[in-house]
């Protein structure tokens, strides 16, 4: 590939990334955003996976580690 096509190729992909619209991931739950997220385990099960392995991992902690569960689900 020569550099001019490959620099037409790169300025396309950063064209369509910027010009992509919202990604409605949550879908239609109109109860806030604060609740559409705390019920999103309920709705999208594969989220509901990784509650489940911190759950599992918390469990094996001992006492002053405990520190470190609400990092990991606000990380995960």
């Amino acid at each position: 590939m020569r550099a001019a096509t490959a620099r037409r190729a790169a300025a396309l992909l950063v064209a369509l990334c910027l010009a992509s619209s919202e990604a409605l991931a949550h879908g239609t739950v109109k109860a806030g955003e604060f609740y559409s997220g705390l019920v999103q385990p309920v709705f999208h099960p594969e989220s509901l996976l990784a509650v489940l392995g911190i759950l599992l991992w918390s469990t094996q902690l001992a006492g002053p580690q405990w520190y470190r569960v609400p990092l990991a689900f606000g990380t995960a």
